[in-house]
């Protein structure tokens, strides 16, 4: 059988058989440990498991996703059902409810959850080990067991589905409460709050396993974060928020030498614990709030420094323009001057460097199969289409829709739908179901524009802007809009002046509210020059300053670069130190 590593980007490092450890193309880049071989590679059998993130599959080309008229349709993935039996007769051992009581959890909770000590294998120490074991139920069934050791080494069953812990504590709940582990959950629930749910992965701000319920978690009103008070567990903190919005989560604060639910728990009592929960306070969007409110935040900037944006992919743009979650650009061109290639070009760059994942709205580039065709080419470096340069093969194909596939939202809400609310709406759906970092609006003046009587367009402008940085802040999403200027007059020469965010059409409120502004510029009467990007506006000096760039383009695969006949993706490895320099 052929087994087909290229596509995959799997070095099997020269082994026809047999097993290899190598790097992983998902996440080795990215990992601080760069040169760590994670991958475990089977290159007889065709199998491969990264033992860091957890990517795995066949390089069998036949369980590779296909194309099924032009429409792509990835394999649904099937999980592994724990071959795990709660001995329902059984009590709890003595010994494991020794451990806790002293964690202050009374045997009727541990008896409700089927929580049971085992002797299992870790592949940490890589041998059996008395493991305490937590079933993770839906709707009453086992879907996934964690196993925790004396050691507090933690594993979860392989292949199966990663779902909340408690998630069948919180049907019909309004409100709910999330923490980062199994006790503290269990430690909640002794304070009287049953409707309490943990993350399956502690600190790990992998959170793709809300979007398998999706429908439960969207009908959630009030979103309380109970998760651990250190640097550690701030990120999963600020990953939550992102998904579920700002507008819907309040946080905890623990008592001085208190970290988590149990500590308070062990330390104070249940009716400590429950006034903290009690007392949580919403994540602020907008408005007047006290410095206690943020302190948490600004101790963690202080330690980390501030978010400086990530690096757009293109080393001479790097200086001017570092795009940040949450904040917003609004990108203005003349028509024709490449700004949804532009777009589209730094969305692949952040894919591909910071692994965003993007909903895009391109109204003037639908249907959708012609705009993810440009996206294929330029993820694979080749044209979509037959020409004079040799078009991308179909195995190529079939690896850039899979990559695409991963990282991109492509929607058209229709002719009576398309209006700002709907598009957000929908891009909120994605912060949840698919932990979207992007929202593009291209263009502004193809949407359903539902002015209010006696509303003047500078005042309709206003609110809109208001609405999409509400969007942009409540889920850490970067959104960029499209817009165009109103006529420009031509010179003697011909020529379009190179425009100004103030001649945006509609208002000067693209200017006053935006916090990056970008310009494009085209020379149309000679294609050899390089694009001009005029950086307007950079709200945060730490995010990047006004300047220009120029970026020439690529007819052949799309991408733009700083120098002509350089056309390659990015590279991935040493971009964290170009962050202090500019912050230098």
């Amino acid at each position: 059988m052929f087994f087909d590593w290229a596509s995959l980007r799997i070095d099997t490092r020269g082994r026809a058989s047999g097993e290899v450890k190598t790097l992983c193309p998902a996440c080795s880049a990215n990992r601080k440990h760069k040169h760590d071989r994670c991958l475990s590679v089977n290159v007889s059998e065709g199998v491969y498991n990264c033992h860091n993130c957890g990517w795995s599959g066949s390089a069998d080309r036949t369980d590779r996703p296909k194309i099924y008229f032009n429409v792509w349709q990835k394999p649904a993935k099937t999980y592994v059902k724990p071959k795990y039996t709660p001995q329902e007769s059984a009590q709890p051992a003595d010994k494991l409810l020794a451990w806790f009581a002293s964690r202050g959890i009374p045997a009727d909770i541990v008896q409700r959850h089927k929580i049971e000590r085992r002797e299992v294998w870790m592949p940490q120490t890589n041998k059996d080990e008395p493991a305490i074991c937590f079933p993770y139920f839906r709707d009453g069934g086992i879907v996934n067991v964690k196993y925790r050791d004396a050691a507090k080494n933690f594993r979860l069953e392989k292949d199966a589905e990663l779902c909340l812990y408690g998630l069948d504590d919180i049907r019909g709940h309004k409100a709910i409460i999330v923490t980062e582990g199994e006790i503290d959950k269990l430690s909640c629930e002794v304070a009287g709050f049953s409707n309490t749910v943990s993350v399956p992965n502690g600190a790990k701000t992998n959170l793709d396993c809300l979007a398998n319920d999706e429908e439960l978690l969207a009908d959630v009103e009030r979103v309380i974060l109970a998760g651990d008070g250190d640097a550690a567990g701030e990120p999963l903190i600020q990953a939550l928020i992102a998904r579920f919005g700002r507008d819907r989560c309040w946080r905890v604060e623990w008592p001085e030498g208190c970290k988590d639910a149990n500590d308070v728990l062990v330390k104070h009592g249940a009716e400590a614990l429950a006034s903290c929960i009690e007392s949580a306070r919403p994540i602020p969007i907008e408005g007047v709030f006290e410095v206690e409110d943020v302190r948490n935040e600004v101790e963690y900037l202080y330690e980390h420094g501030r978010p400086t944006g990530v690096d757009p992919g293109w080393k001479n743009v790097f200086e001017f323009y570092r795009p940040r979650l949450g904040d917003w650009t609004v990108a203005l061109s003349i028509p024709g001057a490449g700004k949804t290639s532009f777009l589209a070009a730094l969305m692949v760059n952040l894919a591909w460097l910071h692994d965003w994942r993007f909903a895009v709205f391109p109204a003037e580039n639908l249907p959708a199969a012609e705009y993810v065709s440009m996206l294929l080419e330029l993820y694979a470096g080749k044209p979509f289409n037959e020409g004079p340069t040799p078009r991308m093969t179909p195995r190529e194909r079939d690896e850039a829709m899979e990559w695409v596939h991963d990282h991109f939202i492509v929607f058209d809400p229709g002719e009576d739908e398309c209006d700002l609310d709907r598009i957000l709406s929908i891009a909120r759906a994605y912060c949840l179901r698919r932990g979207i970092n992007g929202l593009v609006i291209d263009p502004w003046n193809e949407l359903d524009h539902k002015q209010p009587v006696g509303q003047t367009q500078t005042q309709y402008i206003g609110a809109s802007l208001r609405k999409i940085r509400r969007f942009s802040k409540a889920h850490s999403c970067h959104t960029w809009v499209v817009v165009h200027p109103t006529k420009l007059q031509k010179d003697k020469e011909g020529q379009y002046p190179v425009p100004t965010l103030y001649d945006a059409d509609g208002s000067a409120h693209w200017r006053n509210k935006c916090d990056n502004g970008i310009v494009l510029y085209r020379h149309y009467n000679d294609d050899l020059k390089p694009l001009e990007v005029y950086f307007q506006k950079i709200r945060w000096r730490w995010c990047g300053k006004i300047g220009r760039a120029d970026l020439y383009f690529d007819q052949v695969s799309g991408r733009y670069s700083p120098e002509k006949g350089v056309w390659e993706l990015p590279e991935r490895l040493g971009r964290a130190e170009m962050g202090k320099e500019a912050e230098a």
